[in-house]
């Protein structure tokens, strides 16, 4: 279990995000950008994050198609740029997507921590019975 308070959480999240791998995207046609706050990285014009969509591609076998599917505001040529782009630089895309896995676990351990999932059903159904809407 995450003992950290909030400020500890906090000053270790800035950590993570202050030492995220900046990925080689100098050039104007690299198809993704990276925030220089938090070091995320983004399909350039769009909100999705690389990480999903490697995942979907590395770790679920996802083609062109399925992500074409699942991604409907990019497109296949945005898809194919990406792909291009991992293969190209895919040690430091791979040291980010594990940094990133990092930050997610932690985050996910202190959101259980802060919000136990624990009886969540039954607490519901009895402010349902009860007439509260409150949660």
């Amino acid at each position: 279990m995450v003992t950290e308070t909030g400020t500890e959480f906090n000053s270790k999240l800035d950590e993570l995000y202050a030492s995220t791998p900046r990925l080689p995207l100098d050039d104007p046609d690299a198809p993704l950008v990276q925030s220089p706050e938090k070091g995320d990285v983004r399909v350039k014009g769009s909100r999705v994050h690389l990480y999903l969509i490697l995942e979907d591609y590395l770790e679920d076998g996802a083609t062109l198609e399925d992500l074409d599917e699942r991604y409907s505001t990019l497109t296949i040529e945005e898809f194919t740029n990406i792909i291009d782009y991992y293969e190209r630089n895919k040690e430091i895309v791979d040291e980010y997507l594990a940094h990133t896995k990092v930050i997610g676990d932690l985050v996910e351990a202190h959101m259980r921590e802060k919000y136990p999932q624990e009886g969540l059903l039954g607490r519901l159904k009895a402010r349902l019975e009860n007439g509260s809407a409150q949660l």
